[in-house]
């Protein structure tokens, strides 16, 4: 990415949940601005705060699922980048990004699906469940992160076929 444009895109950190059966958490998103689609959690990093803290806090608001329900697999190399459709701009981070720079996380959970509690703090989410096919995931998110999903697939589907 253009170092020149990257401040206007929002930092962010995205996370790919797997359980012992390499399937994937997805979610069921909340939204005012356009239809429930589908995603894994993520969210903005807070100032002074750096992307691995966002990773637990982001995880935790979403899901309920603690630091200590959790391992770190593996951490994308590079950021993955999308854009809003410009109609949405204004509705989303009132005009102050264009789309988000994300560094993605592949955790595994190792806690009880009980743990799960997606309304622990504001709900983003109205429903999730474990995804069996991840190659099948870019095709159940919203359009302008498709790319973004195909993209992450093709990065971790390496590291999983071998975990």
């Amino acid at each position: 990415m253009d170092q020149n444009i990257d401040h206007l895109y929002r930092p962010c950190v995205g996370i790919m949940m797997i359980n012992k059966n390499k399937e994937i958490f997805i979610a069921k998103r909340i939204s005012n601005i356009v239809d429930e689609y589908w995603q894994m959690p993520q969210g903005g990093i807070d100032s002074g705060e750096n992307e691995e803290n966002a990773m637990y806090r982001e995880l935790e608001e979403e899901t309920g699922v603690t630091k200590n329900e959790v391992k770190i697999l593996n951490i994308s190399k590079d950021y993955f980048y999308y854009n809003v459709p410009i109609e949405l701009i204004e509705n989303v981070w009132k005009g102050r990004y264009i789309g988000q720079k994300q560094r993605w996380f592949l955790i595994e959970f190792t806690g009880d699906n009980n743990s799960i509690d997606l309304e622990r703090h504001k709900p983003e989410f109205s429903e999730w469940r474990w995804q069996q096919n991840i190659e099948e995931i870019p095709n159940l998110v919203i359009d302008f992160k498709q790319n973004l999903y195909q993209n992450l697939v093709k990065e971790f589907s390496k590291y999983l076929r071998n975990f």
